[in-house]
């Protein structure tokens, strides 16, 4: 099980250096947004972590610990996991970014699209009670932009 983990950090790490490496722009930023898709239809859990979740328990409900990356703790102490995440996260955006930006993508769309997925990531960290169905409604809603963004590309 140890492999998932191992997976779960080399893939965030590879995501974040890969449009240093290679120019395949286009196909970067389809990769990403299928991934921020299937974010959305995991209630804004990981699919990675997801998956190991699912293993470990069959009864598993998709989003019920989203702060927890139990794949990931299995290989490393959590408080080092969780510096990680947020630094894998902040760098994978910023990659993100500059590959929109290679693309010649308009700065005011880039921004726009910034400050929708990072307000989508504090919502789904710190939503309970009344503010899950607002989230619910604004997954739905990015849900529905990120096919449109498919359709586009």
């Amino acid at each position: 099980m140890k492999i998932i983990g191992i997976f779960h950090m080399c893939h965030s790490l590879l995501l974040t250096i890969y449009p240093y490496i290679y120019d395949y722009d286009i196909e970067y930023v389809n990769y990403y947004v299928w991934i921020l898709l299937s974010y959305t239809y995991l209630n804004a859990e990981c699919p990675i972590s997801y998956l190991y979740k699912k293993i470990r328990d069959p009864s598993y409900i998709s989003g019920t610990t989203l702060t927890s990356f139990d794949d990931m703790y299995a290989i490393a102490s959590k408080e080092y996991v969780n510096l990680y995440v947020f630094i894998m996260t902040c760098l994978s955006m910023g990659s993100l970014f500059m590959v929109l930006a290679r693309l010649k993508t308009p700065f005011i769309s880039i921004c726009t699209n910034g400050m929708i997925v990072l307000y989508y990531i504090i919502l789904s960290r710190h939503s309970d009670g009344d503010s899950r169905l607002f989230f619910m409604y604004y997954q739905w809603t990015l849900r529905m932009y990120l096919i449109y963004c498919i359709c586009f590309y």
